[in-house]
């Protein structure tokens, strides 16, 4: 008995044909013989009894289809590998945050079929949504795993970054990030003087020009035997508002504000500014 081809080897959910025929001792072939066809393991393999042969999904290196007819029979190898990638995956937190500046590390990624197979070999893309958009790329492993090490962000908000199938952009995955500001690296104030008040503005940015929320904040009258440190928080745009009484008896000289704020580490941030008198004042 002859059959053809001698071995199969599909991709998941791929199909093809065997044919068998019976030959005589000459070699001649017999007609009207009759063949039946089953799988060794019939959640790995369909087959029909025309030799139609169908991988259902999962993968192995080796399973058998064994033709029989009469007293002969014939076992097929057929190994059964992954499809082609469907779907990636991002294992981990969904939540990733990162600070300004500091790198986020290496993202990993799974590669797999429609049957949940992992991938090897696919080359993946990751776009990185900067200034200009970078795009890396990695290949997976015969896990079907790939680790693509991220560059640092320096623009604090939210950001999404896209993996993809190199040949395939359909075959991708949203990945969103939170970038945090960094610690308080620069400290400005502005003061203008309203009648008997004085109005200040205070504003915390990280070594990226990021605003720093939720920061305190300390300002006091300089000169002011009276003037107390008063502590502020910054709001979400990184500023602290502050209204100062200027005491009775105080010289008519523009006062100075002084300001002072934590730094992320080493000596506090200080600031010192003269107030000025606002527009409503000079009309």
């Amino acid at each position: 008995m002859l059959v053809l081809p001698g071995s199969l080897h599909l991709g998941a959910g791929e199909a093809a044909n065997l044919a068998a025929q019976a030959n005589d001792s000459t070699g001649a072939p017999i007609g009207g013989a009759q063949f039946t066809f089953a799988a060794d393991d019939a959640r790995t393999l369909r087959v029909s009894q025309t030799g139609r042969v169908i991988a259902l999904g999962p993968v192995t290196p080796a399973t058998f289809v064994t033709v029989s007819s009469e007293r002969l029979t014939r076992r097929v190898p057929v190994s059964v590998r992954p499809g082609r990638a469907t779907r990636l995956e991002a294992p981990g937190s969904d939540d990733r945050r990162v600070t300004a500046g500091e790198f986020p590390g290496t993202l990993e990624l799974h590669a797999v079929d429609a049957w949940g197979n992992d991938v090897p070999a696919t080359r993946i893309e990751v776009v990185v949504p900067r200034r200009e958009a970078t795009v890396l790329t990695g290949e997976t492993d015969e896990a079907g795993r790939a680790a693509i090490d991220l560059p640092a962000f320096e623009r604090a908000g939210r950001r999404e970054l896209i993996a993809r199938l190199a040949d395939d952009a359909s075959v991708q995955l949203r990945l969103p990030w939170v970038v945090e500001p960094g610690a308080a690296e620069a400290l400005s104030v502005l003061a203008e003087i309203e009648g008997s008040h004085v109005r200040v503005l205070a504003t915390l940015k990280d070594a990226y020009s990021n605003a720093v929320p939720d920061a305190t904040v300390r300002l006091r009258i300089k000169g002011v035997r009276a003037g107390k440190w008063v502590d502020g928080r910054t709001d979400a745009q990184g500023s602290a508002r502050f209204v100062f009484d200027l005491p009775s008896g105080v010289s008519r000289a523009p006062p100075v504000i002084l300001a002072e704020a934590s730094r992320g580490a080493g000596v506090p941030l200080t600031a010192s500014v003269t107030a000025t008198a606002s527009a409503k004042e000079d009309r």
